[in-house]
């Protein structure tokens, strides 16, 4: 979405906080998801919770809640946005969008709590 909006805009950030941020996602994303391919290399390679092992894994977690939530702030601000230009939906298009989120994350920490019971 990020690059399709950029390509729209002539390839300029526009002002405001939402691009900023909406940028700054997709940059953590990509870090974020670097630093778990470390973290389970690290976690597999050493087989015992070293304390490194568990500051990488600390850190990763954290780091990720971070971005979920910097994410989600990202997306209310571009509802704002939205809601500002004056369409109606807007309200309604981030409660939802909110909703769905926080679904999303809950059954997605159930399965990791399933898998990692697994293993």
């Amino acid at each position: 979405m990020a690059m399709f909006t950029f390509k729209q805009d002539e390839w300029k950030l526009k002002p405001g906080y939402h691009p900023a941020m909406g940028l700054t996602i997709v940059i953590t994303m990509s870090l974020l998801t670097i630093g778990g391919i470390t973290a389970r290399t690290v976690l597999e390679r050493l087989k015992w919770n070293t304390a490194l092992a568990l500051k990488i894994k600390l850190g990763h977690k954290l780091f990720g809640c971070v971005v979920m939530i910097l994410a989600q702030i990202t997306l209310i601000l571009g509802g704002k946005a939205y809601a500002d230009r004056g369409h109606s939906l807007a309200e309604t298009l981030v409660i939802i969008e909110t909703i769905f989120f926080f679904i999303l994350v809950i059954g997605f920490e159930i399965l990791f709590q399933i898998y990692r019971k697994k293993e």
